[in-house]
């Protein structure tokens, strides 16, 4: 059996050097040197980590058996062309932060954008539950130097700590508010309601456990049972704030913001994992949506489907 919160145990891959490399061809050279150095990157990693092709292409393998049973034709899938998107990805992180992104070029989806620059005119919090799928750090960018809609971000961070003090640096005027998943407690949970209550924004990802012991619900996801934390849901009901899913994805054109509303959350005292279950439902289906439309764009390199059943 492989844990369920096994990409927790794999080890950071960056590098300041590296990262200071990429931002000084940016500069020279712009966008295509970007994408040059993560088209060789995403060759290295095909050629030499069998264990990465091998995730991804059982993600590929789910992904279009469930596509085709719901009638959509995805036609060939390529593990190097999905690495590529991810390498592409982490590329496009760092060069946000930086300052050199012309934010003017973002995007939308089904007028996610417009209708994500609305909601930020409106005094009201929101918590926007994510997922490892397309770019979040673009859209962390885009709200500092845009909208300064000051986000209090939850995440783990114990495996990214380089990445995460290099990003800081690069924009140190930045309108989020990190907090380490490690420091939830109650005390936390009071500071976000008096957060929220001035109108801050909260964000988490909802499609990661971050350990054997998360408490999950099991949902039915491209085609197989998957595990989702519940955190996400129950600290919704707890601050009595709505949801929303928004996401940075990225194509041809460039970055494209995708946001939708699902509203407030309200758990059933007497029942409230089955409550949480029909949340994730409606999550994992938007999700599925996303991946239908952008395959490429599923950066969840661990066993997501590996567990005792």
């Amino acid at each position: 059996m492989v844990s369920p919160a096994s990409w927790r145990r794999k080890n950071e891959s960056t590098s300041a050097f590296g990262m200071n490399v990429l931002l000084f061809f940016h500069r020279l050279f712009g966008n295509g040197a970007v994408r040059i150095i993560a088209w060789f990157a995403s060759w290295v990693v095909w050629i030499f980590n069998k264990n990465v092709r091998r995730i991804s292409d059982d993600y590929l393998k789910n992904l279009k058996a469930s596509a085709s049973e719901k009638g959509i034709k995805l036609g060939r899938l390529s593990s190097r062309r999905h690495i590529y998107a991810f390498c592409r990805s982490v590329a496009g992180k760092i060069v946000s932060w930086s300052g050199q992104t012309d934010f003017g070029d973002v995007g939308e989806i089904d007028g996610g954008l417009t209708r994500s620059l609305k909601r930020t005119e409106s005094p009201e919090p929101l918590m926007i539950i994510g997922a490892h799928i397309g770019n979040m750090e673009v859209l962390r960018a885009f709200n500092t130097s845009r909208i300064h809609k000051t986000v209090n971000v939850l995440m783990h961070m114990q495996n990214s700590t380089v990445f995460m003090e290099y990003l800081n640096k690069l924009n140190r005027d930045s309108s989020l508010n990190i907090i380490s998943t490690a420091d939830i407690s109650p005390d936390i949970s009071m500071e976000l309601a008096e957060r929220t209550s001035r109108g801050e924004w909260v964000s988490m990802m909802g499609d990661r456990l971050l350990d054997d012991s998360t408490r999950y619900v099991e949902v039915d996801f491209l085609g197989k049972k998957a595990r989702f934390p519940q955190g996400p849901w129950i600290m919704a009901s707890i601050l009595k704030i709505p949801v929303s899913v928004m996401l940075g994805l990225t194509d041809d054109d460039g970055v494209k913001v995708y946001y939708r509303e699902l509203g407030a959350v309200r758990l059933d005292r007497k029942n409230r994992e089955e409550s949480i279950r029909g949340y994730v439902r409606e999550y994992a289906a938007e999700l599925e949506n996303i991946l239908y439309a952008y395959p490429y764009e599923w950066f969840n390199f661990y066993d997501f489907w590996s567990h005792d059943r």
